[in-house]
């Protein structure tokens, strides 16, 4: 054959190569299975599949399962194909997760075995995985951002995420039920392309988060597409043949959760236990083990119904936010019936004082009781300070949630006190709570308690929720401030400033007692 025509022949066989590989990534585009298979040498198993099929069809997506069912390696093999797929100048996959750690040694140490199966079978990935959380592609005008995980502070996570968007964006939101509810905002922030999707998937082990709102609240989980993977769905439960060779299945097999593992939880857990049904069953548990407020006593209060009596003055309970993302928010207690007044945001100390105030006057309160703890203290100064240029129609009650309760071997402190007391209202019947309040409801389903080396009652604090993935509890402090009774002080009046129950408890012998 002459030189000619040789080379003739290698440019159609090179035009022929690549025409078939432009075909095969038209192909993978759309069959991120047979680009997993062809690629990688993978393969996943019906739910797994279930998951990416619901990935390619919706525009939002959540998946609650129970242990070792591969979610996060579903969540790096969607990252993967879609760098391999993509226009890298049109495509972005943004990555979170509770912790850092959770990225960089889940989900990144995925990736970077991904792209090394590609690269040695023949089917480099461009770019690079760096140190830093990202997946970049150098060009001749600096580095392209193809993936990178962010878990950002809880006071910045909408803003930290702006601007990071691009044509086609793509948020997996890994362990999505230690998420705070601002992660799910700043995912649907940049996630406004029409090619753009949100995958959240983790397991579910918390009421009360934003995770668990996605699958029980029925405004919220019409615009998701729903699912859920048990032990039980697993391949070495239902005996699914995922690869041909024996050796291969096997060794899959082995990354699951096994028959062994979930007999022994049945065993040291219990079937009805809250752990077995979200590790095991990958379901929501009716009630932690440790929630504070039970289910009945929830229907309780939203079954009892007092009637708004105009007769009867209102009591104000005000939990002033601290900092960030946390809000000031005023609830009013007339007679047992408690309902959210107002929140508010970025006001100072003197300005929430006169709203406050203002509302106090309109309604002809009683008492407006502020948690002093943190910055509250500066709200019950200036609250006496314009008392003493009006009328006040009402005195101000200074609760110290960190100080004393009447009995340090029930209570820890006046906070746990006041908590359990509440609790106790709820019980009886004395409390009528607006079920549409989904703010408070979620709060009340959430919250935790520990019992304290004494034996006391020690509630979770508002810092340890919230690392946990839970929102501040502020409308719940909130609403148990406006049921403590302050009037049974003798000699009260308009103007007056108390310093609290939990000072004065002993002289009075209030106790318990001392709500409505």
């Amino acid at each position: 054959m002459s030189s000619t025509n040789t080379y003739l022949s290698n440019v159609l066989s090179g035009a022929v190569g690549e025409l078939r590989a432009k075909s095969r990534l038209r192909l993978y585009k759309d069959d991120p299975q047979a680009w997993l298979s062809d690629v990688l040498g993978k393969r996943w198993y019906s739910k797994q599949a279930e998951i990416v099929d619901s990935f390619m069809r919706s525009s939002r997506t959540a998946v609650k399962s129970a242990n070792g069912c591969g979610k996060s390696a579903v969540v790096a093999d969607l990252i993967t194909w879609i760098v391999a797929t993509g226009e890298p100048d049109e495509t972005l996959c943004i990555v979170s997760a509770p912790t850092l750690s959770q990225i960089e040694k889940v989900i990144f140490a995925y990736l970077k075995v991904n792209k090394g199966l590609a690269d040695s079978n023949g089917s480099p990935l461009h770019g690079r995985i760096t140190e830093t959380l990202a997946w970049k592609l150098d060009g001749d005008n600096g580095a392209e951002f193809l993936v990178f995980g962010k878990r950002p502070s809880d006071q910045d996570i909408v803003s930290s995420f702006q601007g990071t968007r691009k044509r086609n964006t793509y948020v997996f939101l890994d362990e999505a039920g230690g998420l705070p509810q601002d992660m799910f905002t700043a995912a649907e922030a940049v996630a406004t392309g029409a090619g753009s999707r949100i995958l959240a998937i983790g397991n579910p082990d918390r009421r009360g988060t934003e995770f668990h709102r996605l699958f029980t609240d029925p405004q919220l989980s019409q615009d998701w597409s729903l699912h859920t993977i048990s032990a039980f769905d697993l391949p070495t439960f239902t005996e699914e043949a995922v690869y041909p060779d024996e050796d291969d299945q096997k060794n899959f097999l082995n990354g699951l959760t096994s028959v062994d593992w979930v007999d022994h939880k049945k065993r040291a857990w219990g079937e009805d236990s809250a752990r077995y049904k979200a590790k095991v069953l990958g379901e929501f548990p009716d009630e932690a083990d440790n929630t504070f407020f039970p289910q009945g006593v929830l229907d309780k209060a939203y079954d009892t119904t007092i009637e708004d009596d105009g007769s009867v003055r209102p009591v104000l309970g005000l939990d002033v936010a601290r900092f960030g993302s946390d809000e000031n928010v005023l609830y009013e207690n007339i007679g047992g019936r408690v309902r959210h007044v107002d929140s508010w945001s970025k006001l100072d100390l003197i300005e929430t004082a006169r709203r406050v105030h203002g509302h106090a006057q309109r309604c002809m309160a009683t008492v407006v009781n502020v948690d002093v703890n943190g910055v509250g203290g500066g709200v019950v100064d200036a609250l006496a300070r314009l008392d003493e240029f009006s009328d006040a129609a009402y005195s101000i009650g200074a609760i110290n949630n960190s100080s004393a309760s009447p009995d340090s071997t029930r209570w820890l402190n006046a906070r746990s006190w006041h908590y359990d007391s509440f609790r106790e209202m709820m019980s009886d019947g004395r409390v009528d709570l607006d079920y549409d309040d989904s703010k408070l409801r979620e709060e009340l389903i959430s919250q935790t308690y520990k019992f304290s080396s004494r034996g006391s009652i020690q509630m979770t604090s508002k810092d340890e929720m919230k690392k946990s993935g839970l929102s501040s509890p502020d409308n719940l402090d909130a609403a148990i401030l406006c049921t403590i009774d302050m009037e049974r002080f003798e000699g009260l009046q308009p103007g007056d400033v108390i310093m609290g129950v939990e000072d004065l408890f002993e002289e009075h012998g209030f106790y318990t007692d001392t709500y409505w």
